[in-house]
């Protein structure tokens, strides 16, 4: 290190009593965990031979140190050597016995020492820590404005240490280094931050898990990542499901911290699922069939091209394009209802291209199950071209908004307050791409929201204003009994007809049981909704994908 060869201070004084006398220290209380010499029949390897060397010349020069020492604790350790890690807390328990065989003696002291004594403490600012250079030490492979990024670290500007310690556990996240450690080196009236990371060697990672809902229901997801691919800072990821509905995610990311990042996604999904009918079917255009519910195939492919950079430190913005091909087909309805000449009822078959943004802060602590944190998330896509509707289509676009604080007022209890908004702007021939509220999930697609009360895609409109509220009770470690009422207003046109400020025309209340498990959670849920008169269950296992 700077041209100097450093090893461990132990080759040069393994007992540095005298290094502390100079420094002002009137008593020491010394602990002595050094080897004992072995005899000729226990040396037995090259190893041993070795520390047998090392270890002539400490134990001569402790006959000398003990002097120095008003309390010298030896604790049983012979039987141990320095690569005993499996054996740790053994090795504390006997420095525990020994050193209570001291206790007299370390009692005497404390009641020499002066009634009203207080140290002298040195506090840092909290609220402003200026950093103006970062230093880097064993990273090789990762630039600096990765790290940089990852740490949200900007320099001459406001920054504390809890800023610090969240930016070094996003460091960590990452899982692309085994150990990070980090000290702030003072300057005249800035610090410099010194890191020293050592790097993983692991780039490859296969994943396995099972997951149930009510809308996928089974599926084996099978993930392979891997990192470093074609750019030291790339990561590729791959989710395949398989079971009663395929599904696919495929994501590249080349991340530049503040600079420009670079994402690539292709995501595929499919279910099959009974809806009412005048969701998807439209009666104005179409004779009255008389029937309540329709059950549809719905496909969606999404490829997305977009660029993403942080802003103000904390928000993830993007932009982008977007292809989406969908198609939403029933065999309930005949063609000569319908008036379609394919064998199934064709609802939407098309192809639309898109340009989209999106800003996006998340500080929850947990997923599924969190305790405290900020959430929010705008996005909007502006509908460019569909290949169904070559003639008669007129852009318009769809934005949506939601905004979520968890807080803990109680160690085991937690209360959840979220708001979220959606609406379409242009005509649009098709209502497929509508926003569509029900059921119950982490993990939904295009416009599909849950909502307690109702099952999935019960409820549709071109806009929607939804509110949640929602009580957490960990009443044993893990087990999380949790009370929620959300509320909504689902129309054509709710924002330019003034409806929105009405009372809630939708409403739903659940109480649910989750678990934390090692393979991720288990949810059941009872909902209820006063408008319908019924109720609904919702059950799922696993994490959602």
């Amino acid at each position: 290190m700077d041209g100097k060869i450093l090893t461990d201070g132990g080759v040069t004084n393994n007992y540095p009593v005298e290094e502390l006398k100079n420094r002002g220290a009137e008593i020491v209380i010394g602990v002595d965990v050094q080897d004992t010499l072995m005899t000729r029949e226990q040396l037995r390897s090259v190893f041993d031979i070795l520390t047998q060397i090392s270890n002539f010349r400490t134990i001569s020069d402790m006959k000398d140190k003990v002097e120095l020492t008003e309390v010298y604790i030896k604790p049983e350790i012979s039987k141990y050597s320095v690569l005993s890690f499996e054996q740790g807390t053994e090795i504390i328990k006997a420095g525990e016995e020994a050193a209570r065989e001291k206790m007299a003696e370390l009692e005497k002291i404390s009641a020499t020492q002066e009634e009203n004594y207080s140290p002298v403490k040195k506090s840092i600012k909290l609220d402003n820590i200026n950093i103006d250079a970062l230093s880097m030490e064993g990273s090789n492979t990762y630039p600096r404005a990765y790290i940089q990024g990852k740490l949200r670290l900007r320099y001459n500007s406001r920054y504390t240490l809890k800023d610090l310690n969240k930016g070094v556990n996003n460091l960590a996240a990452t899982g692309n280094f085994n150990r990070i450690n980090y000290n702030l080196i003072p300057n005249d009236s800035t610090y410099t931050l010194a890191l020293q990371v050592e790097e993983s060697r692991s780039k490859s990672f296969l994943r396995l898990a099972l997951h149930y809902d009510d809308l996928y229901k089974s599926g084996a997801l099978i993930n392979f990542t891997r990192k470093s691919n074609f750019f030291t800072n790339d990561v590729a990821s791959l989710d395949v499901v398989l079971g009663d509905n395929f599904r696919y995610n495929f994501h590249y990311y080349i991340d530049k911290g503040y600079y420009w990042s670079v994402g690539v996604r292709s995501r595929y999904s499919s279910f099959d699922k009974g809806v009412a009918s005048d969701l998807i079917y439209d009666s104005e255009k179409l004779p009255d069939i008389g029937i309540n519910r329709i059950e549809v195939d719905y496909q969606d492919i999404t490829n997305q091209i977009y660029l993403e950079t942080l802003f103000q430190q904390i928000f993830s913005f993007g932009v982008g394009v977007e292809h989406k091909f969908l198609k939403i087909t029933s065999e309930t309805l005949s063609p000569v209802t319908t008036r379609a000449s394919s064998p199934a009822a064709v609802f939407d078959h098309s192809n639309y291209y898109s340009a989209f943004g999106f800003l996006l802060l998340d500080s929850y602590d947990n997923k599924y199950f969190p305790n405290r944190g900020v959430y929010f998330e705008g996005s909007t896509n502006l509908y460019l071209l569909s290949s169904r509707y070559k003639e008669n289509f007129d852009e318009f676009s769809i934005t949506r908004g939601s905004l979520g604080y968890v807080f803990s007022p109680h160690s085991r209890i937690t209360g959840k307050i979220s708001s979220e908004v959606g609406f379409r702007i242009g005509t649009y021939s098709n209502n497929t791409l509508n926003f569509f509220l029900g059921g119950y999930g982490n993990a939904p697609i295009n416009n599909l929201i849950p909502f307690y009360g109702y099952d999935f895609i019960d409820i549709s409109g071109d806009s929607y204003i939804k509110s949640l509220l929602e009580v957490d009770f960990e009443f044993f470690r893990r087990n999380h009994l949790i009370a929620s009422a959300n509320f909504a207003n689902v129309d054509n046109n709710l924002f330019g007809s003034g409806n929105w400020l009405t009372l809630p025309e939708y409403s739903g209340y659940a109480l649910g049981y989750g678990l934390e498990t090692i393979f991720g959670p288990v949810e059941v849920k009872y909902s209820y909704s006063p408008e319908l008169s019924s109720s609904q269950w919702f059950f799922s296992l696993g994490f959602w994908f």
